[in-house]
Formats: structure tokens, C-alpha cells, sequence
């Protein structure tokens, strides 16, 4: 098919009807959506005037910085008997199937990974220095 040939392009994208179209990134993941007034259930939009404002863009990054998310941190994992379990006391060790030096998993809601790093101490507190995602 020649490109005079071409069908028109759906209303929902011609610029000036009213569809939005949003990209989120988190890390390496994307979401486009595009949205338009039948999927709000929105009256008929009408292509805006010369002169009128376009909408004004939004910051999603600033928008979300303060949104608190939830990590868990895998420290390692250990097979021990139930018997061995029902005696253990303090000062008792438990050793686990990981070392000191492999970086350990944050993960975030459902369980993705986020980033790795390291166990660490900051200012009396445990904490983790984050290393780059492979």
C-alpha cells in the first residue's frame, strides 16, 4: 500500500482531540498509555482554538519523589531442623547460605528487584550502599 493510500489515522490520535499520552519509567520498566475521553467517560472533546492554553505538563518524577515505597533486603537464607529451632538461645548462630562480600537484593513491591548493595553501618543504624543494577 502507498502512502497516499494510507487510511486516516484514528481520531484518538490526531493531534488537538483530546487523548493524552503518558509514559512512566521506573528504572528499567516503561508504561505508555494513551488515554482518551471515551476512557474517562468524558463528553466528546472539541479540537482546541488558536490563541486558547495548552494543558500544562506536569513533573511526574517531582510528583512522586515523596511517595514512600517499601524495600526488603534479603540477607540469605538458612535450613535448619525444627528440633535445632526449639532450642535455640541467645547467643546462638545461625549460618547463612550467603558471604559478606556478594551484594545483597533490595526488593520492592511484588517482589522486584530494585538495586543491590551492601551491609553496612551509618551513624549506629544498619544500613546498605547501594551498588549499580547489572
Amino acid at each position: 500500500m502507498r502512502a497516499d493510500e494510507a487510511p486516516a489515522p484514528d481520531a484518538t490520535f490526531r493531534r488537538g482531540s483530546g487523548a493524552v499520552a503518558v509514559e512512566i519509567a521506573i528504572g528499567k520498566f516503561n508504561l505508555l498509555c494513551l488515554l482518551n475521553d471515551k476512557c474517562a467517560g468524558l463528553p466528546e472533546r472539541r479540537i482546541p482554538q488558536p490563541g486558547e492554553k495548552p494543558l500544562v505538563g506536569i513533573d511526574l518524577k517531582k510528583k512522586l519523589s515523596g511517595t514512600p515505597l517499601s524495600l526488603q533486603v534479603e540477607l540469605g537464607s538458612a535450613e535448619v531442623d525444627i528440633g535445632s529451632l526449639l532450642t535455640l538461645q541467645a547467643g546462638d548462630v545461625i549460618r547463612l547460605d550467603s558471604t559478606v562480600d556478594r551484594p545483597l537484593t533490595l526488593t520492592g513491591p511484588e517482589g522486584r528487584k530494585v538495586l543491590s548493595g551492601y551491609l553496612g553501618k551509618q551513624d549506629g543504624n544498619m544500613a546498605i550502599e547501594v551498588v549499580a543494577l547489572k
